[in-house]
């Protein structure tokens, strides 16, 4: 059972569940938030674990760099987000018009500008699939051209132990959330 559920025994399993239900009771707990003591802001390819997030006692704000890059123009043009605007409410990817999206991914573009000097720290969490590692090459590709926030840091997921088919961070409980808080890097 241990093997089938990507664990290398029996007692690496009964590890794992001892301190997901650990993290679980941390939650019902009054304390300090878990990324408390710098400003931080949370940066993710989309909303799926912003929820997640919040329920697991993390208190940062949130940026979702939503836009799918696999899909859609992207070049260096200046009007480069009302390309990716336009292409979006054409191919009704996301069923917003295009005021809409050009408003949203502006505000977002705009706030990752600002991130290194808004937040204190910045954790980028992704996994391996090609939108989150675009998404992760938007991010860092920002930073490398500008000033970096002074703590940057990455969650990068590729598996989870107990699942048996890994899609993403969005299918996890917020506990989960809260083990991957110190494997950051």
């Amino acid at each position: 059972i241990a093997r089938e559920l990507g664990f290398a025994s029996w007692m690496a399993l009964r590890a794992h569940i001892t301190a997901q239900t650990a993290e679980r009771a941390a939650m019902e707990q009054s304390g300090p938030p878990l990324d408390a003591g710098m400003p931080t802001l949370h940066i993710r390819c989309g909303t799926d674990i912003k929820h997640e997030l919040e329920a697991a006692g993390f208190s940062g704000d949130f940026l979702p760099v939503w836009d799918p890059f696999p899909v859609g123009p992207v070049t260096r043009a200046p009007d480069w987000i009302a390309q990716r605007a336009r292409y979006h409410a054409d191919t009704e990817l996301t069923g917003a018009d295009f005021a809409t999206l050009l408003a949203d991914l502006t505000a977002d573009d705009q706030r990752l500008a600002t991130s290194a000097e808004a937040y204190e720290r910045v954790v980028i969490w992704m996994e391996h699939d090609s939108h989150d590692q675009l998404a992760l090459v938007r991010c860092l590709a920002h930073y490398a051209k500008t000033r970096p926030p002074h703590v940057l840091e990455l969650i990068s997921v590729n598996h989870f132990p107990g699942s048996r088919r890994f899609i993403g961070l969005g299918q996890l409980p917020p506990e989960a959330m809260r083990l991957f808080w110190p494997r950051r890097e």
